[in-house]
């Protein structure tokens, strides 16, 4: 579980109570099955609108390698997290079919592409089951071996809802999946700062990982998806002083008087009448220049570039 002052933009954290009703999720989404929507995205920095990823901030990795004190050698992290509505599991896929096909998942594209731009993967690196709870709840490790201490450079978790079992709080109606990076060098040590423009194409390829795991959940665990409520997204940044160690604003300084957030969350919602991957992600940019980084004045138009490559 990641520790720190984290940044709510709804100016403070609530827990939320989520209510099993047993209705099926056709019910409650009032949309005929097919592939949830995620081909356009809109930033909102209302908690409000997306309260189940709130709660990837609290979302506890097996690992043990993550059992450690609260120090000033806390790395760095980024975390990934994705929601999307879909029915209960059916009698298939078998627990050891669904956790292959996991794995699979996690080593293609886009999931293999995102975690290969925030961190270095060495050749003996491979992604391997960890913890599971049947499944409901599985999490993998990427690790050079099954036994190692050290934390992993990634971890991901699956949680899925399964007819006739018990929810254990989450909700009823989706899917999530969460990703958790440490971004490291080729020296195995916490990467330097990148650049607004390597985070900008990061995030673009996070953007890509719901309508993945949307098919993910469609093809290989055969349930249905539904684009409402809509397919959301979250992006956590996290370290112990500040995000300025994950990321570099170049020349640009805060504002006299303000110091950079150590925690930041932020929040992607996919419709139609949303923006471009390559637009949406300017915003969410722009939401950590004002809210986190707290920069001086000209980071707009700077980051308005980006999209084009000319950042």
């Amino acid at each position: 579980m990641l520790v720190g002052a984290l940044f709510y933009l709804s100016g403070q954290s609530r827990a939320v109570a989520i209510v099993d009703t047993g209705t099926p999720a056709e019910d409650l989404a009032g949309s005929q099955p097919g592939p949830a929507f995620t081909g356009l995205w809109r930033h909102t920095a209302n908690s409000s609108e997306a309260p189940g990823l709130m709660m990837i901030t609290h979302k506890g990795f097996s690992h043990r390698g993550y059992m450690r004190p609260p120090t000033e050698n806390k790395p760095p992290s980024v975390r990934i997290g994705v929601v999307v509505t879909c029915d209960s599991l059916g009698s298939a896929p078998t627990t050891s079919d669904l956790r292959d096909e996991f794995l699979s998942f996690l080593r293609r594209p886009p999931v293999w592409n995102l975690i290969k731009s925030l961190t270095y993967i060495g050749d003996d690196l491979a992604w391997r089951s960890y913890a599971s709870n049947g499944r409901l709840n599985n999490e993998a490790v990427l690790t050079s071996s099954e036994d190692q201490e050290e934390a992993p450079v990634a971890s991901a978790m699956m949680i899925l809802n399964e007819h006739g079992m018990p929810k254990y709080g989450h909700d009823p109606r989706v899917a999530e999946l969460v990703l958790h990076i440490e971004p490291r060098g080729t020296d195995g040590q916490s990467a330097p700062p990148a650049d607004f423009q390597a985070w900008h194409d990061s995030l673009v390829r996070a953007l890509a990982v719901p309508g993945a795991f949307a098919h993910f959940l469609s093809q290989e665990a055969s349930v249905a998806t539904y684009d409402h409520p809509p397919a959301q997204l979250g992006v956590q940044f996290d370290a112990y002083r500040s995000i300025s160690e994950l990321i570099d604003p170049g020349d640009l300084r805060p504002v006299t008087g303000s110091w950079s957030s150590s925690s930041f969350l932020g929040y992607m919602i996919a419709e139609p009448a949303g923006k471009q991957a390559t637009e949406a992600v300017i915003d969410l940019l722009i939401c950590v220049c004002d809210h986190a980084l707290h920069l001086q004045n000209g980071y707009e138009a700077r980051l308005a570039k980006l999209q084009h490559g000319l950042g």
